[in-house]
């Protein structure tokens, strides 16, 4: 998936040489655009609305895109690369299984805490996109829920964990991050990340650790 999405990114227009420059600039239209798709919804929000709001001419936001739904492309790339860097290297780290799963929850938990606008615009718009980027997105999730699996197949293994319906297990967990950056307003009025970190682990050991670790 990580290639193909980056060979799609490729192949989005620019008119400019400097690679730098290009970043940079890519970089300011991926916050405005987000900020912007949230607020106003995808459908709703214009390339003149983004250009406007990043201080660029709408002919110079084209020298960077061809289409609005480049930006979609550029943001759920920019996802990617934050995943790479932190979560899906858990996979082959060092530690137990029950350790690393711990650790993956936190660390991706806290990226959808951090990056919570990406998510929203995201999950919200999906329907608006064309079906490539469709498809992106759902087998980024698909990676993150293989990742938790694996996890979970080796703790299982190992006998760190219950034996447990691990699809369904992966996918719960990932499902409560999303529950976060989803309803994150209603959220952080009554609870804060790490308590919300503590409960989902709290939660994770009552279903997958083995009654004599437990207690039950």
């Amino acid at each position: 998936m990580a290639q193909s999405l980056r060979a799609k990114v490729g192949k989005i227009r620019s008119l400019v040489e400097d690679q730098v420059l290009v970043s940079r600039n890519r970089l300011v239209l991926i916050e405005t655009a987000t900020r912007l798709f949230r607020a106003k919804g995808y459908h709703n929000t214009s390339t003149r609305d983004i250009a406007q709001k990043a201080g660029m001419s709408v002919g110079s936001i084209y020298q960077y895109i061809l289409k609005k739904e480049d930006l979609i492309v550029l943001i759920l790339s920019s996802v990617v690369e934050i995943y790479e860097s932190r979560i899906f290297s858990l996979a082959h780290a060092e530690g137990s299984a029950r350790q690393r799963l711990w650790d993956a929850v936190t660390v991706y938990y806290r990226t959808l805490d951090e990056h919570h606008a990406k998510t929203d615009v995201l999950y919200h718009n999906f329907s608006e996109f064309e079906p490539a980027t469709q498809r992106f997105l759902v087998e980024l999730e698909d990676r993150v829920s293989g990742i938790i699996r694996t996890l979970l197949d080796q703790g299982v293994a190992d006998g760190e964990f219950a034996p447990v319906n691990t699809i369904f297990a992966a996918h719960n967990i990932v499902s409560m991050g999303h529950m976060w950056a989803l309803k994150r307003g209603r959220f952080k009025s009554v609870i804060t990340i790490d308590q919300y970190i503590e409960e989902q682990q709290r939660h994770m050991a009552e279903t997958l650790l083995p009654p004599a670790v437990t207690g039950r």
